[in-house]
């Protein structure tokens, strides 16, 4: 009916106004990124149909990611990373009604230094994304413990943790808390077997040393 195969409707948005964007933000400018925005979107709305529209906007922003291999690499690692680590800035902020208070840079929500969500923030407004935080590094930390854990098979792990990782690389440059619940609990799991072969250790060699 619409003459465009698509598996979400707004997958060519998101493509253009936030993966493609903030590639050409970071490379050249915002400036520069917002005019390239202007164009593809004043030249898609004289295309004769929707399909020819979205085919127009899909390979045009796929060519502007092209152009910035590098630039597009560090954004989609910096995601991912988000991805794993964001105490939920957008949805804690907001829900506290103190977005508008860390600047313009954060409205999109997506990609922005995890630092900069805690800017003009008071202790207490701050303390609840601090405490996230730092339960998130703790869960990387187990992540990484349980992969040092002879109990469980090297297949299963790459198995338990294959999924998040995939969920992570396909959200790429827009990573964040929202994207990372539907992980939690594999996540968490991970990191409470790390942690806890951890433990079973440290106690072992205490009560050997107590002997």
């Amino acid at each position: 009916r619409t003459s465009f195969f698509h598996f979400s409707s707004i997958q060519n948005l998101t493509l253009l106004h936030q993966t493609t964007f903030l590639t050409l933000q970071s490379s050249q400018g915002t400036e520069k990124a917002e005019d390239v925005m202007s164009f593809i979107q004043l030249t898609a709305a004289q295309k004769q149909s929707y399909g020819e529209e979205q085919i127009y906007i899909q390979k045009r922003v796929m060519a502007e990611i092209g152009n910035a291999p590098l630039t597009y690499t560090m954004l989609h690692a910096k995601g991912m990373l988000n991805f794993l680590l964001d105490p939920g800035r957008k949805d804690v902020l907001s829900f506290m009604g103190l977005g508008k208070q860390i600047g313009s840079e954060w409205e999109g929500g997506e990609n922005v230094e995890i630092w900069k969500s805690f800017r003009g923030l008071s202790l207490g407004s701050m303390l609840p994304l601090l405490l996230i935080l730092i339960g998130n590094l703790l869960r990387i930390i187990g992540i990484g413990l349980f992969f040092r854990t002879p109990k469980v098979t090297n297949s299963l792990k790459w198995l338990m943790i294959g999924i998040p990782l995939y969920i992570a690389m396909l959200t790429g440059v827009l990573g964040n808390a929202r994207f990372a619940l539907a992980v939690f609990p594999i996540l968490t799991l991970c990191a409470i077997i790390g942690w806890s072969s951890v433990y079973a250790k440290w106690r072992n060699a205490f009560r050997l040393g107590e002997k």
